[in-house]
């Protein structure tokens, strides 16, 4: 977890409706804070836009366009998202479904390399939710360990494909400039 100052409070009832109750982690763009839905109940992941970035367009764009992507598609191994938005003092947030588990990377740096038959069965996975993405014009661009997430229960592996804040839907206007480094190099 990158160590940066919190971007909402643990407790806080956020955009109305999600109550924080534990911050997951933190990246470049954004924080992750598990939380309640008061409204369903249920657990959910929410993904705050880091504040000292938030007022970029192209950012603001780019985490709109990553909400607007994850909604659209529907594939078992791709992260749900319930919705996305901005509350009203302007930070803008995802809502998404609340995994259990860990990234691919910290799977494979805890524990070595993957056995043949569930690391065949990861990229099935994979392969199979890309093609779903290409499908539907969409390219993920920042696809790495640490944005596949692994969880394991008893008989069963699920694989969930993660952060596409900077993919690109095919058909619509470009938001990156010409030669641009954008992902993990």
């Amino acid at each position: 977890m990158a160590d940066r100052a919190p971007i909402a409070q643990v407790g806080e009832v956020f955009a109305g409706r999600y109550r924080l109750e534990e911050r997951l982690g933190a990246g470049g763009m954004a924080q992750v804070y598990a939380a309640m839905d008061l409204a369903t109940r249920g657990s959910v992941a929410v993904k705050i836009l880091r504040s000292e970035i938030a007022h970029n367009e192209e950012v603001q764009e780019r985490f709109r366009r990553e909400g607007e992507i994850l909604q659209r598609l529907r594939h078992p191994s791709i992260v749900v998202v319930d919705t996305f938005g901005q509350t009203e003092d302007g930070r803008t947030f995802i809502v998404m479904e609340r995994l259990f588990g860990r990234t691919l990377a910290d799977a494979v740096s805890a524990d070595g390399p993957l056995p043949p038959d569930v690391l065949s069965f990861v990229v099935e996975q994979m392969a199979d939710a890309l093609s779903v993405a290409h499908g539907a014009g969409i390219i993920h661009r920042d696809l790495k360990p640490q944005n596949v997430f692994v969880s394991q229960g008893v008989g069963s592996i699920a694989v969930k494909i993660l952060d596409f804040g900077i993919s690109k839907m095919n058909g619509t206007e470009r938001i990156t400039v010409t030669g641009e480094l954008l992902g993990t190099p």
